[in-house]
């Protein structure tokens, strides 16, 4: 059946005729990318590819393993989107290639995964380990373009289709939640043995039907998905393909299912760029002299000058183990074969490979060669160790200047909508605060107020004009820099004044011509340079993209409606879909509801909270369901407008991740409790040093996740944390933590006690909804009530480490357990790996040598 082919309106251009021009903005700013377009005989789009020249380079350095999977809706077209992802030095996913394809039927992908690899011709030398979903149409074409290349199968697919199909059995559901931990077992087994063990399990409590289907479809590609059988590959620790999906997350805030596809890859261009403004940031951390305190020593030392952060920790756990390890090792044949734990495992005679799984996964030395050396009398650690991959050098190498500057072109065209908008200054404002991180102390504040000062005159609806001063580095004064007139004069004339300069093109100065404007141009001296200065003019280059030699602008056809693919059509519906319909056959929305919800939207479409709250969080809101952490983020922004001096409230988001700024004066944070779902107020206001008051709107002790986000907040200078949760009112539901949060941190900073006010709490929500819609954060409405549930007055003293101020660090923040011990002598708290001795005398444990003699030279005396 024949599609119809729409037009576009805007100036008369065609959805394919803009297209072009994207991509012809992108051959002039980036001479060295791949593009390439192919059509069908009828000039249909079939798939677009693209790669920058950062991406081309990056896939020629780390392209040993590579994630593909493909999202969707992502334009009206109805191109789903295919990402090749690498995994970089840092440890980050990064995209070597995208590929817009037309369908995912087995010839389009295959002709487009081809390509790539023609493109990339390191890629199939270099390539060993492929990560996808079990996609029977990219196994396929994997097997048949990259026959060196094992394709590994992502573990959270197997588990989730395998219990779905346990699910679905005619069975009780004791025996299903034991077949489970069977599949669990085989996912997880470490050898061989293991897996038949489970097999053995698994073929005593399943019947037949289910039994065939495993052994048919799963047990005949164990080599792509049981840990028995791929821990000996490179694939860097990655078993899953969450990389791809965060990826996507990230750039879902870019790509809409109402963009044409020439909007969605201008987009995609600016999610490019800033992705690069990052890993140019990163790189600039990773290549300037480190900070962390595991410098001091000597071997952690030596790594770091070589490695990257990421690297130099992995082999920094190696060589812990190395040292609380005990190794036999026998010379066999020339190599060495060192047993640990029961374990055997073989080191080559140069002592630079071993069998292991960490060496053969990451390629970087491993315990078994630290222990083979040291028994040798050789250094622990030689460069050659290291695979290249993981040295410091190739981020010299990558020259992030030439980086494309997608943004640059796509803010000169006239954004069609407020997310637009949004995205394309934000290119702006990303490399804004990159300068901003890399500028000395005084640079920064005084550049800090000059970005306040003109955020405020914009808000006050003005226009300003930016003059350097004469042979000024910075300026401290922002009256001296910053002129401003009121937009009622925007019909004013202006004089525009060229630049002189030798060989420099479309520099100019702008200086408004009455005579309140005088003060400028007397200032303004024609030999400093302009604050903002026109691109210079660049020769237009030839077209260098693969595929469009051979046809025109007009044969290539961008079909307007959507095309189809080659994926179920039942596709599951959003989870903001499905809870609309559900409430619509339930009642529907009373019309002061949806005045107020539509009144919300107006509201953060037309002010700066457009950047935070969306419209599930306002439905979240109005719905009386827990505030999410874009409310709670818009919250602390209006109570930093009435109290601009406010020390804290930093975004909730840096939480989960220990990335607060630490803080040295009494402030206010709230803070979420990943474990409870809950929301908590902490503050040091009126609090001796080294304590917290906690303020918690249900009675419990402290939650164990919140204590690593106050460390990592706050200055603890003693050996103990002391933590005190304040008797406060008590919530009566379990989703009003949120506001309840907000409404003491206005209390405490209204200088009121929290433990004494009484809420109005079925006030509150309408409260902050108008407050919000008002801009204006006033005080909760209050009871005048004597008694009221409160917490119980908890004191707890939680010992923190001497070296990083930190508590007991658990699981939940992604990080591995780091357990607290006490020094037997010094009576000192230290984390294992924060210090480079550690040892048991008598079942007491050490923190240092000096310790260790001490208490030697004592028991000796």
């Amino acid at each position: 059946m024949k599609q119809k082919i729409k037009l576009i309106s805007n100036n008369n251009q065609s959805n394919s005729q803009m297209l072009i021009e994207q991509l012809n903005k992108l051959i002039k700013e980036d001479k060295s990318c791949n593009v390439h377009i192919e059509k069908d005989d009828n000039g249909v789009l079939q798939f677009l590819l693209f790669q920058t020249a950062f991406m081309k380079s990056l896939a020629e350095t780390y392209s040993s393993l590579l994630f593909i999977d493909a999202t969707y809706k992502v334009n009206v077209e109805g191109y789903p989107l295919y990402t090749v992802l690498c995994q970089d030095s840092t440890g980050k996913g990064k995209p070597v290639c995208y590929i817009f394809v037309i369908n995912e039927r087995h010839s389009t992908v295959k002709a487009a995964l081809q390509k790539f690899l023609d493109l990339n011709v390191v890629v199939v030398r270099n390539c060993k380990v492929v990560m996808t979903d079990k996609d029977f149409v990219e196994m396929n074409i994997l097997r048949q373009i990259l026959p060196s290349a094992v394709n590994l199968i992502c573990i959270f697919h197997v588990l989730k289709c395998l219990r779905q199909k346990i699910s679905s059995l005619n069975a009780s559901n004791i025996c299903k939640t034991h077949q489970k931990d069977i599949i669990l077992d085989l996912v997880y087994a470490y050898d061989s043995k293991a897996y038949e063990t489970a097999m053995d399990k698994l073929e005593g409590c399943s019947p037949p039907d289910f039994l065939t289907y495993f052994i048919n479809n799963w047990h005949s590609c164990k080599e792509k998905w049981v840990y028995a059988y791929t821990k000996h590959l490179p694939h860097l620790g990655n078993r899953t393909n969450n990389r791809v999906e965060s990826h996507y997350q990230k750039l879902k805030f870019y790509l809409k299912p109402e963009m044409h596809l020439h909007e969605a890859f201008e987009n995609l261009l600016a999610f490019v760029h800033n992705s690069s403004q990052t890993s140019a940031h990163a790189a600039l951390k990773e290549l300037k002299e480190p900070s962390n305190p595991k410098c001091l020593v000597p071997f952690y030392g030596e790594l770091i000058n070589i490695c990257t952060n990421t690297a130099a920790d992995l082999i920094w756990d190696q060589y812990g183990k190395y040292k609380n390890g005990s190794f036999e090792i026998m010379v066999n044949s020339g190599s060495f074969v060192v047993s640990c734990s029961g374990v055997s495992h073989i080191v080559d005679q140069g002592v630079l490979d071993c069998s292991c799984s960490f060496r053969k996964q990451y390629a970087l030395p491993c315990q078994h060669l630290f222990a083979v050396r040291q028994g040798l009398k050789r250094d622990l650690f030689e460069e050659k160790m290291v695979d290249e991959r993981w040295r410091k050098i190739n981020l010299q190498k990558f020259n992030f200047k030439s980086f494309v500057s997608s943004g640059e072109s796509s803010v000169s065209a006239v954004p069609k909508s407020s997310s637009q908008k949004f995205v394309n200054a934000r290119i702006y404002t990303d490399k804004l605060a990159s300068l901003l991180s890399q500028s000395s102390d005084n640079e920064f504040k005084g550049k800090l107020n000059i970005i306040q000062e003109l955020i405020r005159a914009w808000e006050c609806n003005e226009d300003v004009v930016l003059c350097q001063k004469e042979n000024a580095v910075f300026v401290p004064f922002i009256s001296d820099l910053v002129k401003r007139r009121h937009s009622k004069t925007e019909s004013q004339d202006q004089k525009e004044l060229p630049y002189n300069g030798d060989n420099e093109v479309g520099k100019k100065y702008i200086v408004n011509t009455e005579s309140n404007s005088g003060e400028i141009e007397n200032n303004l001296d024609m030999n400093s340079e302009c604050l903002f200065e026109a691109p210079k003019a660049e020769k237009r280059l030839c077209s260098n993209i693969v595929g469009l030699n051979n046809f025109s602008v007009d044969s290539l056809v961008v079909p307007h409606v959507k095309c189809g693919r080659g994926r179920p059509k039942n596709n599951k519906k959003s989870s903001f879909k499905c809870a609309a319909k559900k409430h619509d056959a339930k009642d529907k929305l009373s019309e002061p509801r949806c005045n107020v919800l539509n009144s919300l939207k107006k509201i953060t479409e037309a002010t700066d909270f457009r950047s935070w709250l969306m419209f599930s969080d306002i439905q979240d809101l109005i719905s009386h369901n827990m505030l999410t952490d874009n409310v709670i983020n818009v919250g602390q922004e209006l109570i930093k407008l009435r109290y601009p001096n406010v020390v804290g409230l930093q975004n909730v988001l840096l939480g989960s991740h220990l990335n607060f700024q630490k803080l040295y004066s009494p402030f206010v944070q709230i803070l979420h409790c990943g474990r409870q779902a809950h929301w908590i107020l902490v503050s040091t206001i009126n609090a001796p040093p080294s304590t917290v008051y906690v303020y918690d709107s249900i009675n419990q002790d402290v939650p164990v996740d919140s204590i690593p986000q106050i460390c990592n907040l706050m200055n603890v200078s003693s050996d103990y944390l002391n933590v005190i949760v304040k008797p406060v009112q008590i919530q009566s539901n379990s989703v009003d933590c949120g506001l309840f949060a907000l409404a003491n941190a206005l209390t405490l900073l209204n200088d009121s006690d929290p433990t004494k006010v009484v809420y109005h709490e079925e006030k509150m929500r309408s409260h902050f909804i108008s407050c919000i819609l008002n801009r204006d954060f006033s005080n909760f409405p209050v009871l005048n009530l004597l008694q009221v549930p409160r917490a119980l007055e908890r004191h707890q003293h939680i010992p923190v480490c001497l070296m990083c101020r930190q508590s007991h660090l658990l699981n939940f923040f992604g990080s591995n357990f780091k357990a607290l011990y006490q020094c037997g002598y010094c009576k000192c708290w230290y984390h294992e790996h924060c210090k480079m001795f550690h040892e048991n005398f008598s079942s007491q444990k050490l923190c240092s040598q000096e310790c260790y003699s001490e208490i030697l030279n004592f028991n000796n005396n």
